[in-house]
C-alpha cells in the first residue's frame, strides 16, 4: 500500500490516479481523473485476473486518496449531549 501511495503522489496530475502494476520503466497509471473521464475497460477470458487487477485498483486508489481531517469541533461525540441528534443509538 505505501508503494502504491508514494508511486500516486510523484505522478499525480488530478484526482482518480491509479496504480495498475510495475514495469521496466516505472509504475504502470491510470488517470480516471483526466480529459477521457472515469472509464476504463478490462477484458480478457475467465482466470485470466481482470477482478485481481479491480482489486488492486482499487486499493491503489484508497491508498492514493487520503479523506480530509476530522474536525473534533463538528464531531457528533464533541456536542453536548442535548444537542445531539434525537433518535439515535448512542443518545441517551
Amino acid at each position: 500500500m505505501a508503494r502504491w501511495a508514494s508511486a500516486a503522489e510523484e505522478a499525480r496530475e488530478g484526482r482518480g490516479l491509479g496504480v495498475l502494476g510495475a514495469g521496466p520503466e516505472g509504475p504502470a497509471h491510470v488517470d480516471l481523473g483526466g480529459a477521457q473521464g472515469p472509464h476504463l475497460i478490462i477484458e480478457g477470458p475467465a482466470g485470466s485476473g481482470r477482478t485481481e487487477l479491480l482489486r488492486a485498483l482499487a486499493a491503489s486508489l484508497a491508498a492514493g486518496e487520503r479523506p480530509p481531517p476530522a474536525r473534533s469541533s463538528s464531531s457528533w461525540t464533541a456536542r453536548a449531549p442535548s444537542r445531539r441528534a434525537r433518535g439515535s443509538a448512542c443518545a441517551l
